[in-house]
Order: C-alpha cells, then sequence, then structure tokens
C-alpha cells in the first residue's frame, strides 16, 4: 500500500469520522477510556504554567475518566474535556483535534480500539500584537493620523 494514502484528502476524511464514530460510542455507552496524542497540536485553555508543561514528550496520555468524562464533548473534528492538571490541580479544558489522537483505548489489558495513522496539518502559529500600541500602529493610515496629532 503506498505511503501516500495516509495523505489523501478522503482517508483523512475517514479516519476522522471513525475516530469521531468511536468516541461518541464510548460517550452512547458510558464507557471511560484513555487516548494517545501528539502533544504539539493539544491546546489548553487556559494555559498551563511552563513548570508543567515542561514536563510533557511528544506523546501524552490523557485518562478521559470521572470529571474529564463528564465535560467530555466532540465536534466534527475536535475532543474537548476539562482536566485538572500538577500538584496543584490547576483547571483547563483541554482541546484535541481528531486527527491528534494516535490510539483510543479502554485500558492495557485490551487492544486499541482504534489507531489512527494520519497526522493533522501543521497549526496555524497566531501572531499576536504584543500590545494595542503596536496594533494601532501597523497600519500605515493610522502612523499619519497620530503624526498630525503630535502623538509620534
Amino acid at each position: 500500500m503506498p505511503s501516500s494514502i495516509f495523505n489523501s484528502p478522503k482517508y483523512q476524511n475517514l479516519m476522522q469520522q471513525h475516530l469521531h464514530q468511536v468516541i461518541e460510542l464510548l460517550f452512547k455507552e458510558d464507557t471511560e477510556f484513555r487516548i494517545i496524542c501528539n502533544t504539539q497540536f493539544v491546546e489548553f485553555m487556559p494555559h498551563l504554567p511552563d513548570h508543567i508543561t515542561e514536563r510533557f514528550d511528544d506523546i501524552i496520555i490523557f485518562d478521559i475518566a470521572e470529571y474529564s468524562f463528564e465535560s467530555a464533548s466532540i465536534t466534527n473534528d475536535t475532543l474537548t474535556f476539562e482536566a485538572g492538571f500538577g500538584e496543584e490541580n490547576i483547571g483547563t479544558t483541554v482541546s484535541i483535534p481528531l486527527l491528534a489522537i494516535a490510539q483510543i483505548f479502554i485500558d492495557e489489558t485490551y487492544p486499541p480500539l482504534a489507531i489512527n495513522f494520519v497526522k493533522p496539518a501543521q497549526k496555524q502559529k497566531i501572531v499576536q500584537a504584543q500590545n494595542s500600541m503596536d496594533a494601532l500602529l501597523s497600519n500605515p493610515k493610522n502612523q499619519s493620523l497620530l503624526k498630525k496629532k503630535g502623538k509620534l
């Protein structure tokens, strides 16, 4: 089988649907589960402190159990749940694109329910203005207005 199949949009869509259906089944069956996923695609809101995230490897295992299971939801392409991290149990909402999930399993005694060979597209980096003045000055029209007012 050519490796290009993994990059095929049709295969990626099929895998995303499969992961979605497996997770939906686990929700319907009220079955807690674990996922192994690629850490670089995981988002935390609010962001976790560095002393916690620096301990993460490239691959991370999440137990979707207890409160995390109760708070979990799935959209077309993202699994979201709430979890606590570190000794301080810092609460955050975790969002994971489905294609960043490498495996779904119940526990180590059973084989994986789903294995994903597709990697999601790289995250687009969002460049944020350092402050409101930077955002204002990034537009040349605003610079001329500020010069007229004597602010520059």
